[in-house]
């Protein structure tokens, strides 16, 4: 902004952002009662530093650039612009150019006007026109941020992430792999179980892991489907249960009826 431009500005200009539109601003968060003839309408609003709760300057010189942040995915926003010396605003969005004349205030003779910031629709850039063209336009660029999802996970998902419980099988065995839940785990166990039907499982075997392996191997074991689960437990006493995984379930497959299959064929 040149010297020219801050004069036409006058001394006491900026925008007010509000995450509103207008009207609910004025019907549910506005400080002041307007009576009906002054109510929507910047020009009659005198009590001006009354128009709304915790107003947000967020221009006001210090900046060619203003950054606005969405709160929440139905967020709209209104944009009060109050100065002196300027006549008209121009708001340049991706697409379109709209034009904005402002309205003289009774508070202080201001210059005010409102503009509607839609998230889908982002405002560019806000070009100011000055009375009498006292100075050359002014443009103000605009970067409206969306609202974005922080995406937030638990203890126990990251936990569950953390292990990596992973296997592989062979003829009559099943290989486990898994990492430490988190650095203070002192303790982990596997718990084995044989399906026997679909809805019923029976705990066969529990495994103590040595300190610092991260596998366990499982052999001898008879064609059908199994489960396994990790649990990992701190303290001094290993006696606080951390996490438990799901149970996973695998099959280790007779595969000499498949042989004589594929040897009857040929």
């Amino acid at each position: 902004m040149n010297e020219k431009q801050k004069l036409a500005f006058g001394n006491d200009f900026g925008l007010v952002y509000y995450p509103y539109d207008f009207k609910d601003a004025i019907d549910n968060h506005c400080e002041y009662s307007y009576n009906d003839t002054q109510k929507y309408d910047l020009s009659e609003m005198g009590k001006f530093w009354k128009f709304i709760e915790n107003r947000n300057w967020i221009w006001k010189e210090k900046s060619d650039l203003v950054n606005i942040t969405q709160s929440n995915p139905n967020e709209v926003g209104t944009l009060t612009f109050v100065g002196l010396g300027v006549e008209k605003i121009e708001i340049q969005t991706e697409n379109d150019v709209s034009t904005i004349n402002l309205v003289k205030s009774i508070f202080k003779g201001m210059m005010v006007g409102n503009i509607e910031i839609d998230f889908n629709k982002p405002v560019k850039s806000i070009m100011f026109y000055f009375r009498y063209d006292i100075a050359e336009p002014y443009e103000l660029k605009i970067n409206l941020e969306k609202y974005k999802k922080v995406k937030t996970i638990d203890d126990q998902s990251l936990y569950k992430e953390n292990m990596k419980v992973d296997f592989a099988i062979g003829q009559g065995l099943v290989n486990i792999y898994f990492q430490k839940a988190k650095k203070e785990v002192t303790l982990i166990k596997v718990e084995l179980y044989k399906v026997f039907d679909k809805s019923e499982s029976r705990l066969i075997s529990t495994y103590i892991i040595p300190n610092e392996r991260f596998y366990l191997s499982i052999t001898g074991l008879a064609y059908g489907v199994y489960e396994f689960k990790v649990l990992q437990y701190e303290a001094t006493n290993s006696s606080k249960l951390v996490v438990e995984s799901d149970k996973v379930r695998f099959t280790l497959y007779d595969p000499y009826p498949t042989l004589k299959r594929a040897m009857s064929r040929r």
